[in-house]
């Protein structure tokens, strides 16, 4: 007997696959956790016989890279089939067969958006009709001159340094656009607040009788800073928040204009009105008996009347019997006490005359029955 044997049928699978792939042989995976192995296929030679397969798999690094780039705010931009925002500012791609190997690779992407930032200051207005706010740029760090600047939809200019001043603003929304070198945009809005204003209340009319003193009674919502009454006829203290008119003797208007420490102004109109009711009481009887009621004639007047000229009292036959020039009103001392040389005239009708000075200088006469009783 004579036996020869075929020589064993051994094969070699050396290979390099790209990272994360795999193989399946015979039923068995190979890859990058199980790279080595052998495998029996039987009856896989070319005799029929069964054959050895070794295997040993390498693997190419995996290709990974990283795509950073600054982009202006609102652009975007598509890589490998996924787009990249402001809403979406990263993330990774796998690129396939990108890599120089054949293989796929993994791009990283990180984004940044280049947004302007201003620095500003800006001031109210002084009154809340005035127009002397401001706004002032002051720099703008992540821009890059010259910038276009328009203020409230006005031109845009062209500005190769800052800072940058509006000024002479009213109050309100004030809307500033900004574009830098690079075709970076921002839109701002910025609020000037108007103070509150200062309010005078007044009453508009004052109505007074002759000879009485007109308090300008004014009240103010701020503290005055300087006043300014016109006319300042008449006014106790023309510099006073709140002057009185001193017995005015006929109608006058007066304009107020306050100040406040800011210099905004305001004013009021007051209109005094003079009546001239004059008023003024004689009585038409007295009873000069001693008991302290009623002794005197005498003259009573209002405020109007600054001052009895003439008294005068006759008897039924015109004999004058008392006679007073020149003396104030309401006073006693000045009237008649039914006697005529030291003596008691007796009850009876006796006629006076009377002349009064009003405080316009204007004369008021009067005359009537009085009857003395006892």
């Amino acid at each position: 007997v004579s036996v020869s044997f075929y020589p064993e049928a051994v094969g070699t699978l050396d290979t390099t696959l790209c990272f994360g792939e795999s193989l399946n042989i015979n039923g068995t995976v190979y890859d990058q956790s199980n790279p080595v192995g052998t495998e029996l296929f039987a009856a896989a030679s070319a005799n029929g016989c069964d054959s050895t397969l070794n295997i040993s798999l390498s693997f190419y690094p995996q290709a990974v890279g990283t795509y950073t780039d600054t982009l202006a705010a609102g652009e975007e931009i598509e890589i490998g089939g996924v787009m990249f925002n402001e809403q979406n500012p990263s993330g990774q791609v796998l690129l396939s067969g990108a890599s120089a190997n054949g293989c796929d690779s993994l791009l990283n992407v990180e984004l940044s958006f280049l947004v302007l930032t201003v620095d500003l200051s800006y001031g109210d207005p002084n009154c809340f009709d005035s127009h002397d706010g401001y706004i002032r740029i002051d720099s703008i760090p992540a821009g890059k001159e010259p910038f276009l600047i328009s203020l409230d939809g006005a031109a845009a200019m062209l500005y190769d340094s800052l800072p940058v001043l509006f000024d002479y603003l009213a109050p309100g929304v004030h809307e500033l656009q900004i574009t830098d070198a690079n075709d970076i945009s921002i839109t701002l809005e910025i609020t000037l607040q108007a103070p509150a204003p200062p309010v005078v209340t007044a009453p508009e009319v004052i109505v007074i009788q002759l000879g009485e003193d007109a308090p300008l009674d004014v009240q103010y919502s701020f503290t005055p800073d300087s006043l300014l009454w016109q006319p300042a006829t008449y006014l106790d203290d023309p510099s006073s928040p709140a002057p009185v008119a001193i017995k005015p003797l006929s109608d006058i208007s007066y304009e107020l204009t306050a100040f406040d420490v800011n210099g905004c102004s305001t004013g009021a109109s007051i209109q005094v009105v003079v009546k001239r009711n004059i008023s003024t009481y004689v009585p038409n009887a007295f009873s000069p008996n001693g008991d302290g009621i009623n002794d005197v004639f005498m003259v009573f007047g209002g405020p109007a009347v600054v001052e009895v000229d003439l008294l005068r009292i006759f008897d039924r036959w015109g004999n004058q019997l008392f006679s007073a020039e020149h003396f104030p009103p309401n006073e006693p001392a000045f009237g008649w006490d039914g006697h005529y040389r030291g003596q008691a005239m007796n009850p009876g009708v006796y006629v006076y005359y009377l002349r009064l000075r009003l405080i316009d200088g204007s004369i008021l006469n009067l005359k009537g029955d009085l009857i003395l009783v006892k």
